[in-house]
């Protein structure tokens, strides 16, 4: 991970004083090391956005607590600074899922990423993950009986609570909560394990019959994609019970767009907010609500909110622009590529919502 940060951070200062980078990194220590850390922040400073100002104060205050040189105006250094915290934090189990789909949202907007190291960190570790999750097996502890047997022997038995009965009875109460505990650990496995096998079948059956729940018909060559792709990417993430989702979803999604239209084009962040009616957005936002005040990277469900506020196909880009700190007009992709990218949205607001 140094290595990392000494290789990127010349990129921004090219011949660092003595003692900077112990400095920088103790900083980067410190942050990471809080009870509470702001990733939606850090991944959007990563990416060269704009940030709460409140965020960016008690970011730079860490750095300049240790070394009162550091510069407040730096964007380039914070957004270094701010990838490598987040790779980092990546690091922690109860992390590393939502830090790596938040990276993967703002990887396809053709923003600079000054640690690329990041984005290719995040996406090896969401499919690492997903790929884990169909192949972990099952381990079911067996429940010892023994202990269940001898405590109703001992109670039966219990006329007096002596020195003794009550040390006989609290060994069996112990083994007891041995074996409950061990009685949920084996539950919580097979309720995961049930509901991937429910998430498969559920994904299996939306492709073969190749019907979309959300418009209550099927996908034929007469739909057009256009149309279509963020409805059925967050139809997808709809079937997703255990997150970060299944390994394959961009081949499940690619199945269901080859029912469509053929259609190769790129099309503009604007043009495929646009394609959808306002009944279509307000239902994606329904399921998938985002907190303008807090959450900024999540681009397609801002722009379908700032495009329902404003209700006006030339007002709400400017507006949505504005919040996102880049021109959505100039973002394009395929078809796709956008219904992936509506779907890693809807995951990470999953991943938000179990927080």
């Amino acid at each position: 991970m140094k290595n990392v940060f000494s290789k990127n951070y010349i990129k921004v200062c090219p011949n660092p004083l003595e003692g900077q980078l112990e400095k920088r990194w103790q900083g980067i220590d410190k942050y990471c090391n809080r009870k509470d850390v702001d990733i939606s922040d850090l991944v959007m400073m990563a990416f060269g956005l704009n940030v709460r100002e409140q965020f960016k104060n008690d970011f730079v205050s860490i750095f300049q607590d240790i070394d009162m040189r550091f510069q407040d105006n730096s964007l380039r250094e914070l957004s270094i600074l701010s990838s490598i915290c987040l790779m980092k934090l990546m690091q922690l189990e109860s992390l590393k899922v939502t830090i790596a789909v938040s990276v993967m949202c703002l990887s396809h907007y053709n923003l600079e990423i000054l640690v690329p190291e990041l984005v290719t960190e995040a996406f090896e570790c969401f499919f690492q993950t997903s790929s884990e999750l169909r192949e972990k097996e099952i381990k079911c502890k067996t429940y010892a009986t023994k202990s269940t047997d001898e405590f109703i022997k001992l109670s039966e038995g219990l006329t007096t609570l002596d020195d003794t009965g009550i040390q006989s009875l609290s060994k069996s109460l112990l083994e007891l909560n041995k074996n409950f505990k061990l009685i949920n650990v084996n539950q919580t496995n097979i309720k995961e394990k049930l509901d991937i096998l429910s998430e498969d079948s559920d994904i299996l059956s939306w492709i073969t019959g190749s019907w979309s729940n959300e418009l209550n018909k099927s996908i034929s060559k007469t739909t057009a994609p256009l149309n279509i792709a963020l409805i059925l990417g967050k139809e997808l993430a709809d079937l997703v019970k255990v997150c970060p989702g299944p390994f394959a979803f961009e081949g499940f999604l690619e199945k269901m767009l080859s029912n469509c239209k053929s259609d190769t084009k790129s099309y503009s962040l604007v043009k495929i907010i646009d394609s959808l009616d306002n009944d279509k957005k307000m239902s994606i936002l329904k399921d998938y609500p985002v907190n303008l005040s807090l959450q900024s990277n999540t681009p397609l469900l801002i722009s379908i909110n700032c495009a329902l506020e404003a209700n006006m196909p030339d007002v709400w880009k400017s507006t949505a622009s504005n919040k996102l700190s880049f021109n959505v007009e100039l973002v394009e992709n395929t078809i796709l590529e956008w219904a992936k990218m509506i779907y890693l949205e809807c995951i990470l607001e999953k991943l938000e919502g179990c927080e």
